[in-house]
């Protein structure tokens, strides 16, 4: 019988047969031993790596709680800054205010000035229009005494040309010369008071032009003022917008910082959640761990005893495949021995036809063939001790090789889980202790923290109170400064939006950060918490395993009990053979002794032959009968062949249970296909 030798992975047939059917029914071992052991040595290499994993996994946790530690001090320094940029901007909004109520005073001072120019223009007005009335008079005047002078020299020319017309109207020319003198005295009076008034409106009109030039250089000053203020209502404007967006800026920095303070609370209360989770998670690995290690004693206790039931299989395993070997063996003689004796039993027709004239000859063949047979027999004996012995040797070596490397497996394993086991607990220790430790010290560092903080803000108070004076004392001194101030506080306003556009940028950035790690915290711990399931899956899975194998080994023991029932069939087989060729060594006996005496004829021969050989028959059955209801071991056919002293020695038969054929016949179609399965994969 060849050996097998087992396939890893499992044909598609063994693996949809039920667990019924691969376990042994009485010793619950399973046929698939080697698969078995296959699959434990990839769970260990699989446990292998996650106890790698969670080596990496501490030292990752270890600098994650260093970044959310370094993330608290820089929140802790932001919020800080934060409150000292706060209350710089309360400084600068007290500032902007005061600015504020000095640029009020200026508009009122700007808008009494405007009133006054308002007046001083009107008045000009009304200067401007008398001035032109007056110069319309003077010009009027003056072509009065123009042609006045025209009319005179007309007439001068007259009184030349008519002096004697002259002399006959000189009473009328004394008379009108009086006329004219009167005339030209009220004229020259209203002359007189005429450049009187000219002198008095050009003394008016110098005052006039000196009022003009004054008010020109004063509307010069309130133009420039006007444009001042002008800028000053711009820069008033743009200050009011950059107080607006810096008052909004407040707003959403405190709506940011009390966002923030809220994301800091969450935070906080996550990390105690985290903490609270971790110790709970520590507890619970206590917890598997113990059960763990009871589980591991438990399995190693299975795993003992399982390696005694194997042992006892392999044992019971040699021995039934040693007497396997045997039964093949003696199946394989008594074949030969079928062949052997189906060839005689023609040899025994033929020389039944030629009886009569080959008696001696026929005796002397079957003598001669009997000792070639007897010596064939004794030499398949020696053979088959020979092949025992080396057998016995074989699985000697291979049982001893077994348990060393089984040995060794054993401890190897033992020793590993026992280290990893030892520094896990190393680990988990270390880091309750540095927990503890660093809990310590922050809530140490606590109140250090709070009085440093306050002192630093009150310090900062007082330098700023120190400058607000200074400010207000320059801004008393100088208003040239003003716009310097204005510059500057623009220059630190955008600093500080930039600073705080970066802080915000900074910030944002850390929260993400920690709110990535507390995602991979928590998809770690999910992560932790299905490896456990999976582990109690694959500790369910080990125990279905070896209640697999309790029952591939019963189903082992069933199928051996169904091949011990077949051979037994078989050698019932053997035994009608034998009786059948033993029957026909009767009839040759008795025809050799009915032609010893010399009785009748070759009719009465034969019929005496067949009464013989009926009654051989029948006595046979009956000590079959005898044998079969007594219990007692069946004698070898070979035994009742031959004649004298010698003989083959009987073979004991143990008893074959009866059953039915068609149960046999499908527990031999089974261990066929059984046999044929791997040959064929």
């Amino acid at each position: 019988m060849e050996r097998h030798t087992p396939v890893y992975p499992l044909p598609l047939e063994i693996q949809q047969m039920d667990h019924n059917e691969t376990v042994c029914k009485y010793c619950g071992v399973s046929y698939l031993i080697h698969h078995e052991f296959q699959l434990m040595e990839e769970k260990v290499k699989a446990m292998e790596a996650e106890l790698e994993f969670y080596r990496g996994s501490v030292e990752r946790e270890k600098r994650l709680q260093q970044e959310l530690q370094g993330a608290g001090a820089h929140l802790e320094r932001l919020k800080t800054e934060q409150q000292q940029q706060s209350e710089s901007l309360k400084a600068l909004s007290l500032q902007v205010a005061e600015r504020q109520t000095q640029l009020e005073c200026v508009t009122t001072d700007m808008s009494v000035a405007k009133r006054k120019l308002e007046e001083a223009e009107s008045q000009c007005q009304a200067l401007r229009s008398k001035c032109y009335q007056q110069h319309s008079v003077m010009k009027k005047t003056l072509y009065l005494l123009q042609t006045a002078k025209q009319e005179l020299m007309t007439l001068r020319s007259i009184v030349s040309d008519f002096s004697d017309i002259w002399r006959g109207f000189n009473t009328e020319l004394l008379k009108r010369s009086k006329d004219t003198d009167t005339d030209i005295t009220t004229l020259q009076e209203a002359v007189a008071a005429a450049r009187q008034e000219t002198e008095q409106l050009q003394k008016q009109v110098k005052d006039l032009q000196s009022d003009l030039a004054s008010s020109t250089s004063q509307r010069h000053q309130l133009q420039a003022t006007a444009q001042r203020e002008a800028e000053l209502q711009t820069e008033m404007l743009e200050l009011n917008n950059q107080i607006k967006t810096l008052q909004l800026d407040l707003q959403e920095r405190t709506s940011e910082r009390d966002r923030l303070e809220q994301v800091f609370t969450t935070i906080s209360r996550e990390i105690e959640d985290h903490r609270y989770k971790q110790i709970q998670f520590e507890k619970e690995q206590k917890d598997v761990h113990a059960r763990l290690c009871r589980e591991l004693r438990d399995k190693e206790e299975s795993w003992l005893t399982c390696q005694q039931q194997v042992r006892h299989l392999q044992e019971q395993l040699s021995e039934w495949e040693r007497k396997e070997k045997d039964r093949v063996r003696q199946n394989s003689r008594t074949e030969n021995e079928n062949a052997t004796l189906r060839a005689a039993l023609k040899q025994a027709e033929e020389e039944i036809t030629m009886l009569k004239s080959e008696r001696e000859t026929t005796v002397l063949s079957h003598q001669s063939t009997i000792q070639q047979l007897l010596e064939s027999f004794r030499q398949k004996m020696v053979d088959a001790e020979y092949l025992r012995s080396q057998v016995r040797e074989e699985l000697e070596n291979e049982r001893a090789k077994l348990s060393l490397h089984l040995k060794e497996n054993e401890l190897s394993l033992r020793r590993e889980a026992s280290v990893e086991l030892d520094i896990e607990r190393q680990k988990f220790q270390e880091l309750l202790l540095k927990y503890q430790h660093e809990l310590e010290e922050l809530r140490k560092k606590v109140p250090d923290l709070v009085l440093t903080a306050t002192q630093e803000l009150k310090a900062e108070v007082l330098l700023l109170e120190e400058k607000l004076r200074e400010a207000h004392l320059s801004l008393t001194e100088r208003d040239s400064r003003k716009e310097e101030e204005i510059d500057s506080l623009r220059k630190v306003v955008s600093a500080l939006e930039n600073q705080l556009a970066h802080e915000k940028h900074t910030i944002d950035h850390l929260l993400s950060e920690v709110r990535q790690e507390a995602e991979q915290k928590s998809i770690k711990l999910s992560a932790v918490t299905k490896e456990l399931e999976q582990l109690t899956q694959e500790s369910s899975q080990l125990q279905e395993e070896n209640s697999l194998l309790q029952e591939t080994v019963r189903r082992e023991c069933e199928e051996r009990y169904e091949l011990t029932e077949a051979l037994s069939l078989a050698r019932e087989q053997l035994l009608e053979l034998t009786q059948l060729g033993r029957g026909l060594q009767l009839s040759r006996h008795s025809v050799r002794r009915g032609s010893l005496a010399s009785t009748p004829p070759s009719a009465q021969s034969q019929g005496q032959r067949s009464g013989s050989s009926s009654r051989g028959s029948e006595m046979q059955m009956k000590r079959d009968s005898v044998t079969r209801s007594s219990g007692c071991p069946q004698i070898a056919p070979s035994s009742w062949l031959g004649s004298g002293s010698k003989g083959i020695p009987p073979i004991p038969l143990p008893h074959p249970p009866r059953g039915s054929a068609s149960s046999m016949r499908e527990s031999r179609q089974r261990i066929a296909a059984a046999i044929r399965r791997p040959e064929k994969m």
